[in-house]
């Protein structure tokens, strides 16, 4: 199981996110995508609240079970998803699911790109922030566990997992080996476990710092 991250650590991860959000508030603003829910949505997203954790928060962790550094929560900027997704080969026909999405910033990304997206969150406080403008231009955000949740047949999986320990990593690395053969997974930091081949890993900017990307697909 992973360490928690020390005060000083922690201090550090905020000043350096207080430092770059403006640079990924202008970077998000440039992704322009044609369909104007999915603009309004972008909006929505940028002028909501991050939510903090409450009770119904703690309660379905507790319920899942989850570690407290798995229910750690950062939000990948549109932007970075954007970049990330399109260099995975999402676009028109493509269907993205994002297991852990928080309040839908990658699903986003996902439609600007024009691909169907669809995703899981526990947290309610968080898949609910922005559930109109969500459903408005077709994403489907569902208050529900990623390692219980059914997934369908997407061409590619999100999975921003980087605090989850490797007991967790390992139960969704086994549900994801169902997948259909060719299915692509964008992971943060782990790569999945078992039948999938690593295509490519890039490091990125994040706003808590630099990120190794794994793209893999299901042999």
């Amino acid at each position: 199981m992973s360490a928690r991250p020390s005060w000083t650590e922690t201090g550090r991860a905020v000043a350096f996110g207080l430092t770059v959000r403006p640079f990924f508030l202008l970077r998000d603003r440039l992704v322009a995508p044609t369909d104007p829910a999915v603009r309004a949505a972008m909006r929505a997203l940028r002028r909501a609240p991050e939510p903090t954790e409450r009770f119904e928060s703690v309660l379905a962790a507790r319920q899942a079970a989850l570690p407290p550094e798995a229910r750690t929560w950062g939000e990948t900027p549109l932007s970075v998803a954007h970049r990330l997704l399109r260099d995975a080969g999402v676009g028109q026909g493509s269907a993205v699911v994002d297991l852990g999405a928080g309040r839908g910033a990658v699903l986003l990304a996902a439609r600007a790109l024009g691909a169907a997206a669809r995703g899981c969150e526990i947290d309610p406080a968080r898949a609910r922030v922005i559930e109109a403008p969500l459903l408005a231009c077709g994403v489907k955000l569902d208050v529900a566990d990623a390692r219980t949740w059914d997934a369908g047949a997407p061409t590619h999986v999100w999975l921003s997992w980087i605090t989850w320990p490797a007991t967790l990593r390992a139960e969704l690395s086994a549900r994801l080996a169902s997948l259909p053969s060719g299915t692509r997974v964008v992971a943060l930091t782990w790569a999945p476990t078992g039948p999938f081949r690593v295509l490519a890993e890039r490091r990125r900017l994040f706003p808590w710092g630099v990120v190794d990307v794994v793209s893999a697909e299901r042999e």
